[in-house]
């Protein structure tokens, strides 16, 4: 019984992750177009104006920074989620081997993570 959960939720912390990291890396694909989506015009080239429809094209530079910016806020919170199903996926796996380890591997990870956060390593 005690082994069914403990897989159970090794393998939703990893599914986790995944789903975060994955709406992590939509998020940079959609940074990426709102910074090259600017209307340039060179004179061999099709014009981005003939492409975008006309509510898009009048959306003014301060708009396009606040949709950049609320874009990247949702890009590092889904980067942090993925990466803290990540760090509770290690210590979950080892729980198969009894819960001191789970204890000990949890407070190896939390030391870890306050290293990295204080720049000590």
């Amino acid at each position: 019984q005690t082994q069914f959960v403990t897989a159970v939720t090794c393998i939703a912390f990893l599914l986790l992750s995944f789903f975060f990291f994955s709406l992590s890396i939509r998020a940079a694909n959609h940074v990426s177009f709102l910074v090259c989506s600017h209307p340039w015009k060179e004179a061999d080239e099709v014009s981005i104006e003939d492409i975008l429809p006309n509510e898009t094209q009048e959306t003014t530079l301060k708009d396009r920074v606040k949709i950049v910016r609320k874009t990247i806020r949702s890009l590092t919170i889904y980067f942090s989620m993925g990466m803290r199903c990540m760090y509770l996926a290690g210590p979950t796996g080892l729980w198969f081997l009894g819960p001191w380890w789970l204890f000990t591997s949890m407070i190896c990870v939390i030391g870890f993570v306050a290293c990295l956060d204080h720049g000590i390593l």
